[in-house]
C-alpha cells in the first residue's frame, strides 16, 4: 500500500536483470520500507508488473533509505 501523505522516507531504484534501469518508486512512512524478494511490484513507469528478485540497501540520504532492486518485468 502506498500512502499519498507525509514525506518519503524511503526510494527504491528499480533495475533489470541486465542492469538497465527502469525507474523508481517512492516509499512514505507507513508503507513497508524495505522490499522483499518475491515481492510483486505493480503500475511501473514502462511495465505494468514486475517481481523483486534481489534488493541491496544502499547509503541513505537526507534521512531517506534508499535500495536498489533488480527485478524481471512479467507484464
Amino acid at each position: 500500500m502506498t500512502h499519498t501523505a507525509g514525506p518519503i522516507t524511503a526510494a527504491w531504484f528499480l533495475f533489470s536483470e541486465e542492469n538497465r534501469p527502469l525507474g523508481q518508486i517512492t516509499r512514505r512512512h507507513g508503507d513497508d520500507l524495505a522490499p522483499s524478494v518475491g515481492e510483486e511490484l505493480r503500475d511501473g513507469p514502462s511495465w505494468n508488473t514486475a517481481t523483486v528478485l534481489e534488493f541491496s540497501e544502499v547509503r541513505a540520504t537526507c534521512g531517506v533509505r534508499r535500495f536498489r532492486l533488480v527485478v524481471r518485468v512479467t507484464d
